[in-house]
């Protein structure tokens, strides 16, 4: 049985690897303006000078350690002659592809770690590693994607009640750096804290304690650093959202997460759950840990399937350790009956991938639930790249989705203006492409994408437009 656990983790790891990687080739769609505005966009501001500034990075409700991160690979990138946007785009991508596999592998050490053994272990890991939501977030440039693999080795190094004082110290530090990614990651944070105080031991609660007091302190200090206030970040992104400033952009329902998990495509979730909530059985510390943070989501009004994508491993890893409980409980039969269904339903969920939609995910579910979830703004993406590339380019106009919801200047990569449907141009003489749905007559087009074109107008030269605001609207 270890033989047959090593291999199916290692087929599995490759697997997950594989449909990663593909996503971070190919994709060029849109999920959620975050991906781009939150971290691409800031990143590009950082490097080029120049980009759209969306809300939070003018009010400074999101800190820099991210965007930072990214500005990196993108100077990185700009220095070894890949300063192209579709060249560094792609860099991003694959390096975020590369941190949702460290998270698959992550995931088969927390389950081992907790007492999983080997085939059970690579159970859940397979889940994790193949399940539709775990491919397709992994090589967008989210917070959540980023932060779940400090999360998953920072439990599996500081939650076991064996962790030696340097793994407890080391975990506990990884967890903040977890929170240094994404704000919500304290609730990971606070739940380690709760476990160690539970379990009676004074010292490993103090060294928690402190651990994270320090990682405290580092994220104040950065925001004190990048925005000239300590805990800046913080202090507005939490009045933003007790305000109600997040439902904005939706309410959902307590069960929502719930209703949208059991209704991926492959029905992993009907057994995935079960198994994980007997997992608890084994490690009453780790479901409490998961089950705090999806709780936390929960009663939060506004809600998307991202936001608890740190979770899904620890589910995977839940589901590991029920196997195993299922195997020693129980008979090798129905352990592996079970194990087998599972693997089955997450292969079929990943042989799906194609026709997942947003509804699937959750997400747009009153405008277009029906719509591919790969190809949102695809097209217009690709020509933005295209227009770039055009060296009398001094101004864009796109007619089509609105700003937000488009590559910004990450994907374009000129300071040029450019306008769409929420940021129309003060003349028509300020741009001198435009990207436009069905062109009726082949004169001017450029490029080609779908329904989409890149053409050049007939107005030259351009109009300079000194009053371009630069704020995303």
């Amino acid at each position: 049985m270890r033989t047959l656990g090593l291999w199916l983790a290692v087929i599995a790891v490759a697997a997950g690897g594989g449909l990663r990687a593909a996503g971070a080739v190919l994709n060029r769609g849109i999920y959620w303006p975050d991906e781009i505005y939150q971290t691409l966009e800031p990143a590009h501001w950082l490097v080029f000078g120049y980009g759209l500034h969306p809300w939070e990075y003018i009010q400074g409700a999101r800190g820099w350690v991210l965007p930072g991160a990214i500005a990196g690979i993108f100077k990185a990138s700009q220095l070894v002659g890949l300063g192209q946007a579709d060249a560094y785009l792609a860099i991003v991508r694959t390096v975020f592809a590369l941190v949702g596999v460290l998270t698959v592998l992550a995931t088969y050490q927390l389950a081992r770690r907790l007492g999983a053994s080997t085939l059970a272990a690579a159970i859940g890991t397979a889940v994790c590693a193949l399940w539709a939501p775990m491919v397709y977030f992994a090589p967008r440039a989210m917070a959540e994607t980023a932060s779940a693999l400090p999360v998953i080795v920072g439990l599996s190094l500081a939650l076991p009640e064996d962790a030696t004082r340097r793994s407890r110290i080391f975990g506990t530090a990884l967890l903040g750096v977890a929170v240094l990614l994404r704000l919500h990651s304290a609730l990971f944070c606070v739940a380690l804290l709760a476990v160690w105080v539970a379990r009676r031991n004074l010292r490993a609660a103090i060294d928690v304690a402190l651990v994270l007091l320090v990682s405290a302190l580092v994220l104040g200090f950065v925001d004190r650093v990048t925005w000239g206030g300590w805990f800046q970040s913080a202090l507005v992104y939490l009045r933003f959202s007790l305000s109600g400033g997040s439902e904005t952009w939706g309410r959902q329902p307590f069960g929502y997460y719930l209703s949208t998990l059991v209704g991926l495509p492959g029905l992993v979730a009907i057994l995935l759950l079960p198994l994980a909530i007997a997992g608890g059985i084994r490690s009453r510390a780790l479901l409490a840990v998961t089950v705090l943070f999806l709780v936390g989501h929960s009663v939060v009004p506004h809600k998307e399937l991202r936001f608890i994508v740190p979770a899904i491993p620890l589910l995977c890893a839940l589901a590991g350790l029920g196997l195993e409980q299922m195997r020693r409980t129980l008979s090798q039969p129905v352990f592996l009956t079970a194990g087998t269904l599972l693997l089955a339903t997450s292969v079929f969920s990943a042989l799906m991938l194609p026709q997942l939609t947003f509804g699937n995910l959750g997400a747009y579910l009153s405008t277009h639930p029906q719509s591919s979830a790969w190809d949102d703004s695809a097209p217009v993406n690709s020509l933005m790249l295209a227009a770039g590339e055009q060296r009398d380019l001094c101004g864009l106009r796109i007619y089509g989705p609105s700003l937000p919801w488009t590559g910004g200047y990450s994907y374009l990569n000129r300071r040029v203006p450019m306008y769409a449907v929420d940021k129309p141009p003060p003349a028509r003489g300020a741009y001198n492409y435009a990207i436009i749905s069905n062109p009726t007559t082949s004169a001017g087009v450029v490029r080609k994408s779908g329904r989409w074109a890149l053409v050049r107008t007939e107005l030259h030269p351009c109009t300079p437009d000194p009053t371009y605001d630069w704020r995303l609207p």
